[in-house]
C-alpha cells in the first residue's frame, strides 16, 4: 500500500528516525524474537560478514531455509520433488535476516538448487530433529549476542551457537550480522 508524502508524513518520518538512533545502541529480545532465532538455528548456516557476498554462502543458505518449504504454503510451493521460491522472496527475506543484499546466484545444474524462469527450485530434504533453547542475550558493542543450546530429541548436546544482533529499521527490529559456533 502506497502512501501519499505530505509534510506531516516527513515529519513522523524523521522522527521515528531520530528515535530509532536513539535506541539504536540496545535493544530488547522479547519471547518472539527468541522463538525466531530458535527457528533460525536449523535453517542458516554459521556465517560471519564476510560470507554474505560468497556464493557457498548463498547456496548454502538457499537450501537449508527453503529445502523443508520453511514458511511456505506447500501444497502450493512444492512441484516435482522441489519447493519453489520466487527469487524476489528470496532475495527480500535475504535483506530482512542480513541486512545486505543477495548476491547474484542463477545456478542451472546444482541438484540441490537451481534457478529457472525467475524462481529457485530446491530440492526436499530433512533438517532432522535438532533443537535450540535459548541460553543467554548480552548487549556487545553496537549488537547483541544471542545463545542458545543445540540438542537433538534425545538430549545430545551439540555445543552452543550464538547469533550477533545488531539493531535495524525493519520488520525485524535488528538484523543478523554472524552466526558461530
Amino acid at each position: 500500500m502506497r502512501y501519499m508524502k505530505s509534510g506531516f508524513d516527513g515529519r513522523l518520518r524523521n522522527n521515528g528516525r531520530r528515535l530509532f538512533r536513539r535506541l539504536k545502541k540496545a535493544f530488547v529480545l522479547d519471547d518472539n524474537a527468541k522463538s525466531f532465532l530458535a527457528e533460525q538455528g536449523y535453517v542458516i548456516p554459521y556465517f560471519t560478514q564476510n560470507d554474505l557476498q560468497s556464493e557457498d554462502f548463498v547456496r548454502s543458505f538457499i537450501f537449508y531455509y527453503y529445502t523443508e518449504g520453511y514458511g511456505a504454503d506447500t501444497s502450493a510451493q512444492y512441484k516435482n520433488g522441489y519447493f519453489e521460491w520466487f527469487e524476489n522472496s528470496v532475495r527480500d527475506t535475504y535483506k530482512l535476516l542480513f541486512g545486505a543484499d543477495m548476491p547474484e546466484y542463477h545456478p542451472t545444474d546444482n541438484g540441490s538448487v537451481l534457478y529457472e524462469n525467475g524462481n529457485y527450485k530446491i530440492s526436499v530434504s530433512n533438517r532432522g530433529d535438532g533443537r535450540y533453547e535459548f541460553i543467554s542475550a548480552e548487549n556487545v558493542g553496537d549488537g547483541m549476542d544471542v545463545v542458545f543450546k543445540n540438542t537433538d530429541s534425545t538430549g545430545t548436546d551439540f555445543g552452543n551457537v550464538t547469533f550477533r544482533l545488531v539493531s535495524a529499521d525493519n520488520a525485524n527490529g535488528y538484523i543478523i550480522t554472524q552466526k558461530t559456533n
